[in-house]
């Protein structure tokens, strides 16, 4: 299971960000947003934020519905 949410997360963080920076390389914005007065690393933090408060998401519904199939499947035993 934790094998699972590691790659789950790992994936879907990874693409989407990655998406995410591409799309705006292709339309020509990350020009206008590097050349804005902040840093070049906040502007990425402004990027992968979104992702991350995603994947926190999705952490906790894997573990919810695994804690969930547990006890049921000790609901069955007992």
């Amino acid at each position: 299971m934790p094998g699972l949410l590691g790659t789950i997360l790992t994936m879907t963080m990874l693409i989407f960000t990655a998406l995410s920076v591409t799309r705006e390389v292709e339309r020509g914005t990350m020009e206008s947003l590097l050349a804005m007065p902040i840093k070049p690393l906040e502007i990425m933090l402004g990027k992968i934020a979104p992702y991350i408060l995603i994947g926190f998401l999705q952490a906790a519904l894997i573990i919810g519905v695994r804690r969930r199939a547990v006890r049921r499947a000790g609901r069955r035993a007992a």
